[in-house]
């Protein structure tokens, strides 16, 4: 499938792991907080490498308050759409002195007030 999706006889989403009727399904959830592996957008010290990025259409799709995502290892801050979206750090590096230490932007705090869920802060900071 991958030969088919760079060959573009297939569309790329095929490679995903989502369904759209997955996808229909959240939206009737109206969820507060999605969490994804990857950026819904391309993350500014890489550039856009995709023509399409499936998280981005997630996110468009269920319109959370709340987008976590990690696998570039950076902490970021966007908007997508209605939703804001949390990059998580990578916990701590395998090297050095600072292997010991936790980076900052590794989680983030939310609180749930009744109602919606309130964002408080990334930590460490």
């Amino acid at each position: 499938m991958v030969a088919l999706a760079r060959e573009k006889r297939i569309s790329i989403s095929r490679l995903t792991y989502y369904k759209e009727t997955e996808v229909a399904h959240m939206q009737a959830l109206s969820p507060h907080l999605l969490l994804l592996h990857d950026w819904p957008v391309a993350p500014p010290h890489i550039g856009q490498i995709y023509d399409r990025r499936p998280e981005g259409e997630i996110v468009a799709a269920a319109r959370p308050a709340f987008v976590c995502c990690g696998h570039h290892h950076t902490a970021a801050d966007s908007i997508v759409g209605p939703s804001r979206v949390l990059a998580l750090n990578i916990i701590s590096t395998k090297e050095g002195l600072s292997r010991h230490l936790i980076n900052p932007g590794w989680c983030a705090l939310f609180e749930w007030d009744g109602n919606r869920l309130q964002f408080l802060k990334t930590w460490p900071t």
